[in-house]
């Protein structure tokens, strides 16, 4: 199943002052059908957006309501754990992705977020919210390269003191 959803409707896609403009037309008057034609708008979309708005009803534009309503981070959180993982990857030459997971996990649980079941469970995110995710923040979570034993040792305080008399002379 792909991961990215491709719409197939246009619906809930019109701007709110064309649909509020195209109710005007008709209430001064004018037939629903000629002002859906007008405005290139379906015509039950527009008898819709009539009858709710005539019962008072808040009209909600588009799916923006849905998504934000099933958010476990916000995006400062996001943007702060998106930092984290950045620095954790410099630190450490590298974060895997169940790693990255895990993080996400403990910083929700210790921020006191209600976090879904399945994370409870695995005590990890969920592999779908970690893929959008790296997308929003464009990061690239992959398992480190091991470092061998010889550059690992290497770098101590004696070759350091040595390259930067190298390279500040």
């Amino acid at each position: 199943m792909p991961r990215v959803y491709k719409r197939k409707t246009r619906r809930g896609q019109t701007p709110l002052d064309v649909l509020e403009r195209a109710a005007g037309d008709v209430a001064d008057g004018k037939a629903i059908h000629s002002v859906a034609r007008e405005y290139k708008l379906d015509r039950n979309t527009l008898k819709r957006f009539i009858t709710k708005r005539a019962r008072g009803e808040g009209s909600v534009n588009g799916y923006a309501a849905v998504s934000k309503a099933h958010l476990v981070l916000n995006e400062a959180m996001e943007t702060d754990l998106a930092w984290r993982v950045k620095k954790v990857s410099e630190q450490r030459h590298g974060v895997g992705a169940d790693e990255c997971r895990r993080l996400a996990y403990e910083f929700a649980v210790r921020n006191g977020l209600t976090v879904p079941e399945n994370w409870s469970r695995d005590e990890k995110a969920g592999r779908d919210w970690f893929i959008s995710f790296k997308k929003r923040h464009h990061l690239s979570c992959r398992t480190p390269e091991t470092t061998s034993l010889g550059r690992a040792s290497a770098f101590n305080k004696r070759t350091v003191s040595d390259l930067l008399s190298l390279v500040l002379a």
